[in-house]
């Protein structure tokens, strides 16, 4: 399956006058550039007009993964506002190390790692050392934000939000 969507940064917009629109300034990470790339269908044509859909992700107030013991993953919906739960925390919110063993035991975090990033994620141990060789770490306890194996943790989960959007 080819990526339908990307993630990016609205960093600028500029009014053209002749024309009557605005162009929206998107910011994608270098290392993000060919799937986006890819994502838009490639170099555009000035002679056609392609449009895309652009959708703001609120990674904030996010449920990730689905809580299992409520709903299976058929019937989850594919991003659902988290509900206040007294006592409960945002999935965001929890230690890298909680976020990545909850998203190892998501079978739709193991078939977003099978399609995306070309591993055999059968079970949650599949999956935890695929997380664990992406993100260069021994182990899911060394995911600590503000570092390189944390910001490429970041950015697996935040592709598989932007993925899951896609696949709903």
């Amino acid at each position: 399956m080819t990526a339908a969507a990307f993630q990016a940064t609205f960093s600028d917009w500029k009014l053209i006058r002749g024309r009557k629109v605005v162009q929206v300034v998107l910011e994608v990470p270098l290392e993000a550039a060919d799937q986006a790339y890819t994502a838009l269908g490639g170099m555009p044509d000035p002679g056609k007009s392609v449009w895309v859909g652009v959708a703001r992700l609120n990674l904030e107030s996010e449920v990730m993964p689905s809580d299992k013991s409520k709903q299976s993953p058929e019937t989850a919906p594919a991003l659902a506002p988290e509900q206040p739960v007294r006592g409960r925390k945002s999935f965001s919110s929890l230690p890298f190390a909680q976020q990545a063993g909850m998203l190892c035991q998501d079978p739709i975090f193991r078939s977003f790692l099978n399609e995306e990033h070309n591993y055999a994620c059968e079970t949650g141990s599949d999956a935890a050392e695929a997380l664990r060789e992406r993100c260069s770490v021994g182990s899911r306890s060394d995911l600590k934000p503000n570092t390189p194996s944390g910001d490429k943790f970041v950015q697996i989960r935040d592709q598989f939000i932007a993925w899951k959007m896609v696949s709903a």
